[in-house]
């Protein structure tokens, strides 16, 4: 950076600066109080650099933005999201930028007409379009937004009701213990607990003619908490709309593997697998009260009860004292859900229409100085079901503003030593369309040049619960850091200090997301939990298609507005975020991580960090082959490979940190070794990716993570490769596998030994 530039941004960050915590001991970084990656001298200027940052940042500026883009519906392939899309050019290019629109074309699914309604044992009609709720200007046209489920099958029938819980295949276990078929029925189920495509693929196959989806009250719901709008969970009349696609692969479904772009090869969509054949339709949970209370026939097991009956009890079980919730007036209760088959009978009738849309990535590009091939990823999509007020709308006035502050610290001579690569990803909601074609469209690319993608998919959900980061392993140090650094919504507390807080007030919650707190919900948290696999959102087709380290994050992972019609501005302004003070710190904390990611003289990825991870992962996958019996002898020669490559990780981590913090070469010229070190710390995360892919799964070539469609009812996500074969009791194919685990972990092993060997040389004179 010139001199110049440095003095520009003291006297800018002297005079706009939020006030910083100070951090406590234990949250200072573990190299002697210096960040991953930074040497003294050169975190001077970082930290300069990144308290520029945040004093650029406005949330009053953030919210003028949220207004913008949640003024009306912009789902992917329709003209709202081509407009939100122009709206983001727009300002991309007003902060000194040149932003590119890089279209794609996609099978995207649309409604046509739809109905339900109960004809057994009465006749009810059931409502697709949610109610009116006074003062909230956006819900005065509900009709215009009637509920649907992306990809669902087209078809009328009228059918019998079976509960069959959360689909899961422990739920569907039990209605064959009881003898219950689904053939020529209707599947009512809940959201959560599984993919919605996977459940109703589930039901499809056992001959179901139809599905009903419903969020229940004890996920999202009155069980929660306070409904909108006097709080933050679902009411009673809300729907919940999700895709159904359930492809063994991301993004669109014609196009496995390669782009959809002009001229390129087309799936038959009658020969896809994981899109139903079967009508789906969302309902409320008041709704799927009025369908329970007529279902007969063996009572559900405890496991399947949930929050519409008279003895409710709160999240995970807990007895709440009474008064803790409230049922809404308008709800009708049960004293069990029941599995019928009936009497309670359901005729539905669904109409979709199947056409090909463009959808358009919005990309900007800030080139880097001394490593320029060198990819630092920001990411949030910009499509909506509806309005997005949070999904994905708070993330996009976040990432917008970061956006600007770029900017602005660009013409004050900033320029990162790594490009920076900000993406505006269209058609995540449609099986994450938009990041996954890019993805594909520039795969040799991203694998030379990506060093991490840092995805926000929303900023901001529900203050009440703790922020979210689901993230590579080697990502968690830098995240800590950040975190640490970042100033909370609190006064005088950092985001680490209340992420912390709310992760042990909530630990006993569970959460709908999936993600678990801790394993042991009585013992406190003393740093955040991360979790180890960032799954679901738009860094999935670079994790997991490409294994490029990446990661997810929103602040307040659970709420009650999910997908729904009152995700609006009116629910964010008056319930989640009125001064957009969270919206602040999520830029904050995005934009800090980028700017480590992307000025750090050695790029902060932790491989200590990946060790660790997958010696967890490991031992749990031995313990799980001793159950089945399987020979220790399959699985020794990773055991021996995951050695040599932990004892690697931990001498670089130990002498990296070392020699950072001793050294202050970055005062002179940068050595021209730093950057061949970064890329060797690339390479040894990139070294977990098999272009075969995974057995069963193939597009799916990332070693840690993958979703474990091949083996039903499988949970753990983690070390697919060597846990599908092994549950699937092919050896053959376990034996193949453990061989390229062991080769991906030397590999990793050797990017680090060459890493070592060339920090330990670093700031000596070159040789003649």
């Amino acid at each position: 950076m010139k001199p110049r530039a440095v003095v520009c941004l003291c006297l800018l960050a002297a005079g706009g600066a939020m006030a910083r915590p100070a951090p406590s001991a234990a949250e200072q970084p573990e190299s002697g109080g210096l960040p991953l990656g930074y040497t003294p001298a050169a975190w001077d200027q970082g930290l300069l650099i990144e308290e520029q940052y945040a004093s650029l940042l406005d949330r009053a500026r953030i919210s003028r933005t949220h207004e913008v883009l949640t003024r009306e519906p912009h789902r992917a392939g329709t003209e709202g999201a081509r407009r939100v899309a122009a709206y983001i050019k727009q300002e991309a290019d007003r902060a000194g930028f040149h932003a590119e629109i890089v279209p794609y074309l996609f099978y995207n699914s649309h409604p046509g007409p739809r109905s339900i309604e109960l004809t057994a044992p009465l006749q009810a009609r059931l409502s697709l379009v949610e109610d009116r709720i006074p003062g909230d200007p956006f819900t005065e046209h509900a009709a215009d937004h009637q509920a649907f489920c992306a990809y669902s099958g087209s078809g009328a029938v009228e059918a019998e009701v079976v509960y069959v819980g959360q689909g899961t295949v422990r739920d569907f276990k039990t209605l064959e213990d009881n003898g219950i078929s689904l053939k020529g029925r209707v599947a009512l189920m809940r959201y959560f607990g599984e993919w919605e495509g996977r459940k109703v693929l589930r039901a499809q196959e056992r001959g179901a003619a139809g599905a009903i989806l419903y969020a229940d009250p004890q996920e999202d719901g009155f069980i929660q908490g306070p409904v909108y709008p006097r709080g933050a969970w679902r009411p009673p009349g809300s729907i919940m709309r999700r895709t159904l696609a359930d492809t063994p692969y991301e993004g669109d479904p014609l196009s496995p593997g390669w782009a959809a772009v002009p001229g390129a090869r087309r799936l038959d969509p009658q020969k896809v697998a994981g899109l139903p054949k079967i009508p789906v339709l969302p309902i409320s949970y008041r709704d799927a009260a009025v369908i329970l209370s007529h279902l007969e026939g063996p009572a559900a097991p405890e496991a399947m009860q949930g929050g519409l009956r008279r003895n409710a009890t709160g999240p995970k079980g807990r007895n709440l004292p009474k008064g803790t919730f409230a049922v809404p007036a308008d709800v009708g209760l049960v004293d069990a859900y029941h599995l019928g088959p009936g009497p309670a009978r359901i005729k539905m009738s669904v109409q979709m229409s199947a056409r090909t849309d463009t959808i358009r990535n919005v990309l900007v590009r800030i080139p880097g100085k001394e490593e320029p091939d060198s990819w630092v990823i920001l990411g949030n999509h910009h499509d909506a079901w509806i309005y997005g007020a949070g999904d994905p709308s708070s993330g996009t006035a976040a990432l917008l503003e970061t956006l600007r502050a770029f900017g602005r610290m660009k013409t004050l001579g900033w320029q990162p030593r790594r490009t920076i690569l900000v993406a505006f990803w269209d058609a995540e909601e449609m099986n994450l369309g938009g990041s996954t074609e890019w993805a594909e469209d520039n795969a040799d690319l991203l694998r030379r040049k990506a060093a991490a993608v840092i995805n926000m998919d929303s900023a901001v959900f529900n203050g009440e619960r703790p922020l979210y980061v689901g993230a590579s392993p080697s990502l968690h140090r830098v995240f800590k850091e950040v975190a640490a650094a970042v100033p909370g919504p609190k006064e005088k507390e950092s985001l680490s200090v209340t992420w912390v807080r709310l992760q042990n007030e909530t630990r006993g919650l569970g959460s709908v997301d999936a993600f678990q707190i801790g394993p042991d919900a009585s013992r406190p948290l003393t740093e955040p939990r991360i979790d180890d696999e960032p799954l679901g959102d738009d860094q999935t087709p670079f994790v997991e298609f490409l294994a490029i380290p990446g990661s997810d994050m929103y602040y307040g992972a659970d709420y009650g507005m999910y997908h729904s019609l009152y995700e609006d501005r009116h629910w964010m302004t008056t319930v989640v975020d009125p001064e957009f003070r969270l919206h602040r710190v999520m830029a904050e904390f995005h934009g800090r991580i980028a700017l480590r990611l992307a000025m750090a003289p050695l790029l902060p990825l932790d491989p200590a960090g990946t060790a660790a991870a997958w010696d967890r992962a490991f031992s749990d996958l031995q313990s799980r082959a001793s159950e089945r019996g399987a020979s220790p002898k399959l699985l020794r020669p990773v055991a021996r490979a995951l050695k040599r490559y932990e004892e690697a990780a931990k001498t670089f981590a130990r002498d990296r940190d070392g020699r950072l913090a001793g050294e202050s070469w970055p005062l002179r010229p940068i050595p021209e070794r730093l950057p061949v070190i970064s890329r060797e710390i690339a390479e040894a995360e990139k070294a977990f990716f098999n272009e075969g892919g995974l057995p069963g799964s193939t597009w799916y070539r990332g070693l840690w993570v993958a979703p474990p469609r091949p083996v039903p009812g499988l949970t753990d996500t983690r070390l697919p490769g060597l846990r599908w074969p092994l549950e699937l009791n092919e050896e053959g194919v376990l034996l193949n596998q453990v061989t390229l685990y062991t080769q991906a972990l030397d590999e990793a092993t050797s990017h680090l030994h060459r890493a070592e060997g060339l920090l330990s040389v670093v700031g000596r004179p070159a040789q003649p």
